[in-house]
């Protein structure tokens, strides 16, 4: 089961790979401990980089950590790509992401000793799920 604040390199990697498939992109997942969690490159160049959090809770807005959004914007500036901010709710297995470069509304606040922003959710952008072009599995294809 997956849980919040815990890291899970497979979940990671399905995320990245649910991000890339939707930007037509190619993904590279972080070892732990790195400062952001995926990027995204087409064959030349590094488009984005992402962190991912997972939330145990639907909320009707979402909590982007102040030192994550600078240390994105900062790295962005130097590699030329978009930083983005990537939560996956549970109860809802929705993937919402946001780029941090957009203009949004936002309010400020703390969450968990940590200072950061509250973005609302119509700001946030919903990553599709990963569907197939296969038609749906019959009984006959269980053999």
């Amino acid at each position: 089961m997956i849980k919040q604040n815990v890291v899970d390199p497979v979940f990671e990697e399905f995320i990245a790979n649910k991000c890339a498939s939707f930007a037509k992109l190619k993904y590279d997942v972080t070892p732990d401990n790195t400062r952001y969690d995926f990027s995204l490159r087409d064959n030349k160049d590094i488009k984005v980089l992402a962190e991912i959090k997972t939330r145990t809770e639907w909320f009707p807005d979402w909590f982007i950590e102040d030192s994550k959004r600078h240390w994105l914007l900062k790295a962005c500036a130097l590699f030329r790509c978009s930083p983005w901010y990537v939560i996956h709710c549970l109860p809802n297995q929705t993937t919402y992401q946001i780029n941090l470069h957009h203009d949004f509304n936002y309010r400020e606040g703390v969450m968990y000793d940590e200072p950061g922003i509250f973005v609302d959710l119509h700001h946030w952008r919903i990553i599709p799920k990963l569907g197939s072009d296969k038609p749906r599995m019959s009984p006959l294809d269980w053999k």
